[in-house]
């Protein structure tokens, strides 16, 4: 045996049972334990990043679901589509669709701005964007759903 590694081959051979868990061993060596993700208080930056992904991940699933349903009869992604755009759910479904799409496409702007002319890099104008974005896409998402819906007829008495 290597005389620089007896301590290890010890450590190495310790059954398993008397091994402890990461914050037992970080506590019986008095440091501190880093915070879970769960207290972390997120900056708005990181949520636009998590959302940017989480839309592009919505999007690629909607479009295999709709190619999916596609596969054994042509017209079934149509009627699932007319049968909720003649619900009492119209409004949400369509604003469910229309929220993924704008957020994600404007977020694509900001990134091809930030890449082509390395502009907007401070902490600031990201924040600032990131805000832009979630409100922007918030009131596209409103102005695509409220157009789209149907008219309402109302009877005039007379």
């Amino acid at each position: 045996m290597l005389p620089g590694l007896r301590g290890a081959t010890r450590r190495l051979l310790t059954p398993a049972r008397t091994m402890c868990t990461y914050s037992e061993r970080m506590d019986k060596l008095g440091k501190p334990v880093s915070p879970h993700i769960t207290i972390y208080a997120w900056p708005t930056i990181a949520i636009s990043s998590v959302f940017m992904r989480t839309t592009g991940i919505l999007l690629s699933i909607g479009t295999a679901g709709i190619g999916l349903l596609s596969l054994p009869n042509s017209q079934l992604p149509v009627d699932v589509a007319q049968g909720f755009a003649s619900s009492s759910f119209a409004a949400p479904a369509k604003f469910l669709v229309a929220f993924p799409l704008t957020y994600h496409w404007f977020g694509a702007i900001r990134h091809a701005v930030w890449d082509l002319k390395a502009w907007g890099f401070s902490n600031q104008m990201m924040l600032q964007s990131s805000y832009g974005l979630a409100g922007l896409s918030i009131a596209f998402s409103l102005a695509a759903t409220t157009v789209s819906l149907p008219p309402k007829n109302v009877a005039k008495k007379m």
